[in-house]
């Protein structure tokens, strides 16, 4: 493997835990950004992705924080996640405006895991 790159979305307004999160969010405040592109290569294609920084960043790309592209000889695409995105179809929900307040404590418990 010989490169790997790590797109991230800068986080939300609520606080994340991971230092992936702290240094996204330290760069989103203090420099405006709201992508933030990270390399790794090495080309004697002996890059190690096995790291405690690498599996964090994977986690909060795979939460949908961002995109990850892995290549070989810096081109040939060994993973994208864009390209193996999954899709998950989901019921619709009564409009906001016409529900009732059981459907609203629904809704809500449903965004939230309550």
């Amino acid at each position: 493997m010989g490169t790997l790159d790590l797109t991230f979305v800068t986080p939300n307004i609520w606080r994340g835990q991971s230092e992936t999160e702290k240094a996204l969010r330290a760069l989103q405040q203090e420099n405006n950004a709201q992508e933030v592109e990270v390399r790794l290569r090495n080309d004697d294609k002996k890059l190690n992705p096995d790291s405690e920084n690498i599996r964090e960043s994977i986690n909060y790309i795979a939460k949908g924080g961002g995109a990850v592209v892995l290549r070989e000889d810096g081109q040939k695409k060994l993973y994208d996640s864009d390209s193996n995105a999954t899709v998950t179809a989901v019921d619709d929900d009564e409009p906001i405006q016409d529900a009732s307040e059981g459907a609203i404590r629904d809704i809500i418990n449903r965004l939230f895991g309550k």
